[in-house]
């Protein structure tokens, strides 16, 4: 079970840094070749500056095809990647099954479920929100005009390295949250209650003096209790010998 459990970790951990990294490759290639196989049109969608073309401004035929303009908010993709990041801590740092670290787990809960979700946004709402109405086929189309030009449309290494990075995060993720939420529901141990309690007392307490004087007190009380018991008698012993 150890072993499967390091293995879900570890496959989380390379699902979240090629997550990523998905987001500085291509997301969307457009390209179109000429009846004799010639590369004429070719341009790539990229995350943070929309299009790129290797062909120079003067390619008239590539500028003439050049998709409509877009680009996602570079705020989200930002995010996109700080939550990454955080969450690669909570995977690497946190061992869940620790019920002291619940509190600090919970957070990076949150944090695994906003990520799986954001990824699931760049997989699932992108190419139908900014490919498909801007009439960019998802995920692979070729096609020839009347003019004999073979257009391709297809989704970049960037995409599918983003759908396979979730497969790989969302075991462990979900792992994580059901495990935090089991830890939750479970009643709290008493030595858990009473090391709380301990923490919420403002003045610091010494058990060794707290033990000192309580063992002073009661040798007190019991010394007091032999002379009380040493006067009776000897009191008796007067009266027995007729002393008044």
């Amino acid at each position: 079970m150890y072993s499967l459990k390091s293995s879900f970790k570890f496959i989380c951990v390379v699902g979240t840094l090629l997550s990523g990294l998905s987001l500085f490759f291509e997301w969307y290639t457009f390209q179109a070749f000429s009846w004799d196989g010639e590369l004429v049109v070719f341009w790539e969608f990229y995350l943070f500056c929309g299009w790129i073309t290797p062909f120079s401004p003067d390619a008239w035929f590539n500028a003439a095809y050049q998709p409509s303009s877009m680009q996602l908010p570079v705020a989200i993709n930002i995010i996109y990647l700080g939550l990454m990041g955080l969450s690669l801590y909570g995977v690497i740092g946190i061992n869940i099954e620790d019920s002291s670290n619940l509190k600090k787990a919970k957070k990076f809960s949150y944090i695994n479920v906003s990520s799986l979700m954001l990824s699931g946004y760049y997989i699932c709402v992108v190419p139908i929100c900014f490919f498909v109405v801007n009439q960019l086929y998802y995920p692979y189309l070729t096609f020839t005009e009347p003019n004999f030009i073979v257009i391709e449309y297809s989704s970049a290494i960037g995409y599918w390295i983003q759908c396979i990075s979730f497969g790989l995060m969302f075991p462990y993720n979900i792992y994580f949250a059901f495990t935090v939420s089991r830890f939750e529901r479970a009643p709290e141990p008493l030595e858990a209650k009473l090391q709380k309690v301990l923490n919420n007392v403002q003045i610091p307490i010494d058990f060794h003096q707290v033990i000192a004087e309580e063992r002073l007190k009661l040798e007190d009380s019991q010394a007091k209790v032999y002379s009380g018991r040493n006067e009776n008698i000897f009191e008796q012993f007067l009266r027995w010998r007729g002393v008044p």
